[in-house]
């Protein structure tokens, strides 16, 4: 017997995002790697995770990034649209 499917990874997103006004940091309640910076599994089993960063652009601007996603903020955990920039 199969267990419930699971969530898509925008609902999974949205469920740990913390929102705050529109200019401030939106800090990360979920899972974060071994350097301290958000991260999601892709889906399931052995599906390996993604940067909660590529997933916040992502969904605020609906094309795949081409290169690392930063923030213009600093901080590890804000993934506010507003501060989300590719590396240069």
């Amino acid at each position: 017997m199969r267990g419930p499917k699971r969530q898509p990874i925008e609902v999974r997103f949205a469920a740990y995002l913390v929102k705050a006004g529109e200019d401030d940091c939106w800090s990360w309640s979920g899972p974060i790697n071994n350097g301290g910076h958000p991260t999601l599994g892709k889906g399931g089993k052995g599906g390996g995770q993604v940067s909660a960063r590529i997933v916040a652009y992502r969904i605020a601007t609906g094309n795949e990034p081409a290169r690392e996603v930063l923030t213009t903020c600093e901080t590890r955990l804000c993934l506010n649209p507003r501060h989300l920039v590719l590396a240069g």
